[in-house]
């Protein structure tokens, strides 16, 4: 995670009350690399398009998560973020 900056692009999504929420919101939309969260706003920016990584800008009160996967021996994806947090979501994929 880092503090006080801000991808370039992304959607915007508002009315996100957590980083919780916004690590949520990337964990359900399809190809989310990263997403920046602001408490102040209330808004989450999510980033499916890698171009988007490319730039960050300094952005006040907002917190910028990149996203880092890997499958576990039971074929489930993890999620981890800069922020530590760990989810597990099941994949049916056969590799």
């Amino acid at each position: 995670m880092v503090m006080n900056a801000r991808f370039s692009g992304g959607t915007r999504n508002t009315g996100v009350q957590s980083a919780a929420d916004c690590l949520e919101l990337c964990m359900m939309t399809t190809d989310c690399h990263a997403v920046d969260y602001s408490s102040d706003a209330d808004e989450c920016w999510v980033h499916t398009d890698v171009a988007d990584l490319t730039q960050t800008n300094t952005a006040p009160g907002y917190r910028q998560y990149l996203q880092l996967s890997q499958c576990d021996q039971g074929g489930h994806q993890l999620r981890h973020y800069h922020r530590h947090i760990n989810v597990r979501v099941s994949v049916n994929r056969t590799f």
